[in-house]
């Protein structure tokens, strides 16, 4: 710290306290609240002590920008960026590394009910857009996590989250398009909803990540996260602190770190979208080591990606909606603005902008086709569309065929639809639920939590 000696670095491998005099060495000089004040989207003081001391071990991305952002000689820069590469690589190697030990889990309970809550929800959204500076676009690289051990938390008399004290893995930064585009063929939504889909859920206090394991179990297998963004099977998660976006590998604690801070993300065929901070660009990154982000299009307000195809609006979600072409990376226009999009189950479709009625897309140029009336927002998948009534504040599945739409139960906090089946969060985000599919009959699965998303 600037102005008083530092005391030697108290990391737990050599390889550790050697990447902490290298990073205290960039950010000479400097206190850690300036380091937080100037670097607010990597982290706050106590982040900044704790990188500086050596207890807590910076993500790859935070030092290679530090080195970008601080070091002005072209030569040494190159040459500290390869140490820092050189010395992470030990780190992953295994030689050392100490993750902190995780807070033991404290299962929260609440009373099974035959409907869930209808009280007012008592907890604050989690915020969908990041305010931070991008870095220099991020290679692949796995980030060691201070996750607990797997921890499966079975409820004798219903279902139970779990708050689990650990350091969760982060999501990436991202891009933006000139203007965006089109969703797929229509699709007709399956008759039956019920089969299990992998269903993920961040604890109420944001300290897990869990997935759920069918019946009323749920595993941790990440730490703190901020948000969630899932799609074709893939699961991200942003850093609450950084910001930065990570990857789930499909174990519990194994997390790849695959960019920096960004506006919004969207997951398609093999590759991330993603925002810039500024909504000034949109990147994509395609899954394979080393493959760097690549700009795709110009401003944009927000993504949707639904297999290969990849939706975008407006700067400010003004402007309507656009389809990208991979082919050439050229935008075509498909839909004026709306009061909101929604695609799955290789359809999209949008809210008129006085939320009086419900379209879908016809998969080529601005045809529309009207299928609903009045709603109050729209969730899809592949086990169909559904909506909020803003009448009766019920969800109603869509039949496939103009105006043909089913109650089927009270809304909620929040929807995820899977592949197969839908799920609510209660109102109060006190209990997580699984529609049976037929008319109104529901199962509680979980307890409290702040948001679920599916992978389809």
């Amino acid at each position: 710290m600037a102005g008083r000696p530092q005391k030697d670095p108290v990391g737990g491998s050599a390889a550790i306290n050697e990447l902490v005099l290298l990073l205290r060495g960039v950010t000479k000089g400097a206190t850690v609240r300036e380091l937080a004040e100037r670097y607010e989207q990597m982290g706050g003081k106590t982040t900044w002590a704790e990188y500086r001391k050596g207890t807590r071990v910076p993500p790859r991305h935070v030092v290679r920008y530090l080195i970008e952002d601080r070091v002005g000689d072209a030569f040494t820069r190159a040459h500290l960026l390869e140490q820092a590469e050189e010395l992470y690589g030990r780190i992953e190697r295994g030689e050392g590394l100490q993750l902190p030990d995780p807070l033991p889990a404290e299962p929260v309970a609440s009373a099974l009910e035959a409907e869930p809550p209808e009280q007012p929800a008592a907890t604050t959204p989690v915020p969908t857009t990041l305010a931070a500076t991008t870095p220099e676009a991020a290679r692949r690289r796995r980030w060691a996590l201070a996750l607990v051990a797997t921890v499966v938390v079975v409820a004798t008399v219903g279902a139970f989250l779990v708050h689990v004290a650990g350091r969760t893995a982060a999501p990436a930064a991202g891009p933006a398009p000139a203007p965006p585009g089109r969703p797929s063929a229509t699709a007709t939504p399956p008759t039956q909803v019920g089969t299990a889909d992998r269903l993920y859920a961040v604890a109420p206090d944001h300290s897990a990540v869990l997935t759920w394991n069918g019946g009323t179990t749920w595993t941790v297998v990440g730490g703190r996260a901020g948000t969630l963004r899932t799609g074709r099977g893939e699961l991200l998660a942003t850093d609450p602190d950084t910001h930065a976006v990570f990857r789930y590998e499909g174990t519990a604690g194994s997390w790849t770190n695959i960019g920096t801070p960004g506006a919004d993300f969207a997951v398609g065929d093999g590759c991330v979208y993603a925002l810039a901070p500024d909504a000034g660009t949109v990147l994509r990154w395609d899954e394979h080591p080393g493959t760097p982000w690549r700009r795709i299009g110009g401003p944009a307000g927000h993504l949707y990606a639904n297999g290969g195809d990849l939706f975008a609006t407006g700067p400010g979600d003004t402007g309507g909606l656009f389809h990208y072409n991979a082919t050439d990376d050229s935008w075509t226009h498909v839909s004026g603005p709306a009061a909101a999009f929604a695609v799955g189950g290789h359809a999209l479709y949008r809210l008129a902008s006085d939320r009086g009625s419900v379209w879908q897309w016809s998969g080529s140029g601005e045809a529309w086709t009207r299928i609903g009336g009045p709603a109050t927002a729209l969730y899809a998948g592949g086990a169909g569309l559904f909506v909020t009534d803003p009448v009766t504040g019920r969800i109603v599945r869509y039949g496939g065929t103009p105006d043909s739409w089913t109650s089927v139960g009270e809304a909620g906090a929040d929807l995820a639809v899977g592949d197969h089946a839908l799920y609510r969060l209660a109102s109060d985000r006190g209990s997580v639920w699984q529609w049976s599919g037929s008319g109104e009959a529901w199962t509680r699965i979980g307890g409290p939590a702040a948001a679920l998303v599916t992978a389809d």
